[in-house]
């Protein structure tokens, strides 16, 4: 029996081992197939790779590296520091004015009444020429024309004895005045020569109206009638 005859008889397993082997031969060639796809993607730098496991599939992304960032660190940012406020005192210079400055009136003061003296002003409120004497320890004489006045004079006082207070036109006798106690030591007095009104020691005079004296203590208020 030739090499056919055996063919012949044996072809059930000669068909049987060329399927096997064509299986086989297919099978490598579907792994040597992805093998080469395989060794393709890993070569591709920063390509995505895949990793085939039965039926799940997982994909790696390679993200850019921002550890060399040019972008800020919140280390990087400055920080405004604050400033507490405080407190300074400011001085200002003011511009000197040209304007000349304004005098005030000045008042002189009358020294102190020295021991012994009483102060006296003589005031005439007749429309007529009088004259005035009072005595004292000291003494004053004076002659004042209508309206006048005599300023605060210093006059000698004492209370050993009674003092003496005069008024009448010049060149007349006629007059009024009196003889008492009328000044005291340290006080200040007004005398004024007003209208006799009759109960004065005196009378009338030629020319009328007859003057007669009026004292005023400055600084108790009292009034006497010198007459």
């Amino acid at each position: 029996m030739g090499w056919l005859g055996w063919a012949r008889e044996h072809r059930r397993w000669l068909l049987g081992g060329v399927a096997v082997f064509a299986v086989v031969a297919l099978l490598a060639l579907v792994s040597r197939g992805g093998d080469d796809r395989n060794a393709r993607v890993q070569a591709t730098g920063n390509g995505a790779q895949s990793f085939f496991s039965g039926s799940t599939t997982t994909s790696a992304i390679t993200v850019p590296d921002v550890s060399t960032s040019t972008l800020p660190t919140s280390d990087s940012v400055p920080v405004t520091s604050v400033t507490t406020p405080t407190t300074r005192a400011i001085t200002t210079t003011l511009p000197l004015t040209t304007q000349p400055p304004t005098t005030q009136p000045t008042t002189t003061q009358p020294p102190g009444i020295p021991a012994g003296y009483a102060r006296i002003e003589i005031v005439n409120g007749l429309d007529r020429t009088v004259v005035v004497h009072l005595d004292s320890v000291g003494a004053i004489d004076t002659t004042l024309g209508p309206g006048g006045s005599r300023a605060a004079t210093d006059m000698a006082v004492t209370d050993d004895h009674a003092d003496t207070g005069k008024v009448q036109p010049p060149g007349e006798l006629c007059g009024s005045g009196g003889v008492q106690e009328y000044f005291s030591e340290g006080h200040r007095y007004r005398v004024t020569v007003t209208t006799w009104n009759g109960s004065a020691e005196g009378g009338p005079c030629a020319a009328e109206p007859t003057p007669m004296l009026v004292l005023t203590d400055l600084d108790t208020g009292a009034t006497k009638t010198i007459g």
